[in-house]
């Protein structure tokens, strides 16, 4: 021990003159883990037992358990702090953190290993259920870190330690033959994550003037394909990724659309209001927000100096300022898809999100007003039908909702629309997790609670002919370490 802080401090002499701010940080975690590993020494050597609550019960309680400990009940078990032979020898290999400018620090694994929040090799990969080489069954002394709630596909990959891989819906939807598809799924199944992801794999990634990346710049590529992605720029961490089902099993999918197209996406998710101008309001600042991720349109409009440049142009403005028309709003995805196919030379993937949220909070608040909701009908009546009927510039479109709205109301007209409901089996084991994804996720995730009892929760979901999981449920119960809840219903209302 002594020879330990010794080496403590004539690090911290010798970072004061040579190390950065991030090293001086890592190095007071080196002293704090030292410190931390002096007591447990110490109190190796004390006879009494100590009171283990359950958030602190780890491996050790586990091991205990596995030796037949005859005292039942978790919360009370006594055991003895580990002895001198479970902690590792600190004068074994050292391993090295490296940070983005190059510079690194050596500290002994052991030390590494006490922080259970950091990974041993100073890079952090998440599992994804379905690759090769899966770990087996995790630890019970460490929770993994799960991502709930976000439907950003970058950040589940690379905030989450756990994700189930869902990437072969995009070779479903590709290989569909429709022009436009519209999926139903309740709310919390997944429908925002999936068009973000296919949005990531289908997009045409620029830098700030509108350039198109290399594959080496492209970090969307990663997310697929697999490779290292820095994501704490102030201490360099990175991030392993692996190779996602479709890199796997459909490459030529990867060469041929990933990251080769123009892609419009817009979700109408949390847009509410008492009257169809509220609505309209919403819906234009949806669409104005839109339109400023392509800023580097007008430059290429202003290059072209022809009238129609212009006019082209001044009609920009106006959408990117959220001054335009009623009409002008029904065209409005129409136009910008007619500027992507112009700027990019190839046809536009149109994908919208939750198209019935605005319509499903009209009809509650307008009951006794059936006029102003019939507006609120319309108003969406002529965007759909603008944008995804007889559009040129069209490659493909997906829908996604909650509802089926009959197509003599909301789709009439659309005769390129393919609709998919719980009824289909297209499409049936991308919302929602399959028996054996929840039975890899429970060996993976350590609970209290037997599967048995997960199953009696939250199975009995039947889409199509496949057995489904709500994933929420799911994600939020082994988050919870095991508890039991209604997660889904109270996550909104019906």
């Amino acid at each position: 021990m002594r020879k330990i802080v010794t080496r403590c401090f004539y690090i911290w002499g010798e970072s004061t003159n040579q190390r950065n701010k991030t090293m001086h940080t890592h190095i007071k975690r080196f002293i704090a883990r030292v410190l931390l590993l002096g007591g447990l020494l110490q109190s190796c050597h004390s006879p009494q037992a100590v009171e283990v609550s359950k958030e602190a019960t780890s491996a050790a309680s586990v091991e205990a358990a596995d030796n037949h400990d005859t005292d039942a009940n978790l919360h009370t078990r006594k055991r003895k702090i580990p002895t001198v032979e479970l902690i590792p020898d600190i004068s074994e290999p050292v391993d090295q953190d490296v940070y983005a400018d190059g510079s690194s620090t050596a500290l002994p694994k052991a030390l590494k290993l006490i922080d259970a929040g950091q990974e041993p090799q100073g890079t952090a990969s998440p599992t994804a259920l379905g690759q090769v080489g899966d770990p087996g069954r995790a630890s019970a002394s460490v929770q993994p870190e799960i991502c709930t709630g976000t439907d950003r596909f970058d950040k589940l990959l690379l905030e989450s330690d756990l994700f189930v891989d869902k990437s072969l819906f995009i070779k479903e939807f590709l290989e569909r033959g429709n022009e436009v598809s519209l999926i139903t799924r309740p709310r919390r199944w997944g429908k925002s994550l999936n068009m973000d992801m296919l949005k990531c794999f289908l997009t045409i990634e620029v830098d700030d003037q509108g350039i198109p990346l290399s594959q080496e710049q492209s970090v969307n590529r990663k997310l697929f394909v697999g490779g290292d992605i820095v994501i704490r720029s102030s201490t360099g961490k990175v991030r392993q990724l692996p190779a996602l089902k479709i890199a796997q099993q459909c490459p030529e999918l990867i060469s041929d659309y990933q990251g080769k197209y123009p892609v419009i996406s817009i979700g109408f998710k949390d847009i509410e209001g008492s009257s169809c101008q509220e609505i309209e309001e919403g819906v234009r600042d949806r669409i104005a927000e839109l339109y400023r991720q392509y800023d580097y349109i007008e430059r290429y409009l202003q290059a072209l100096g022809t009238t129609l440049g212009d006019t082209q142009q001044e009609k920009l403005c106006r959408y990117m300022r959220g001054n335009f028309s009623q009409v002008e709003l029904k065209s409005s995805l129409r136009f910008l898809s007619e500027l992507l196919h112009k700027y990019f030379g190839k046809e536009v993937y149109i994908l919208i999100d939750e198209y019935d949220a605005p319509i499903n909070n009209a009809y509650v608040e307008c009951k006794g007003r059936p006029e102003e909701f019939r507006k609120v009908v319309k108003l969406f009546q002529g965007l759909l039908g603008a944008t995804l009927k007889s559009n040129p510039h069209l490659k493909k479109g997906l829908i996604t909702g909650i509802l089926r709205i009959a197509k003599s109301n909301l789709f009439s007209g659309l005769n390129n629309l393919r609709e998919y409901t719980l009824l289909n089996k297209r499409f049936n084991t991308s919302y929602g997790f399959t028996q054996r994804e929840v039975d890899e996720l429970l060996n993976k995730i350590p609970t209290s609670i037997p599967s048995d009892e997960i199953r009696k929760w939250y199975n009995g979901y039947t889409f199509g002919d496949q057995v489904v999981y709500n994933p929420w449920s799911i994600m939020c119960c082994l988050e919870a370490e095991g508890v039991l809840d209604c997660y889904w219903i109270d996550s909104g209302g019906t």
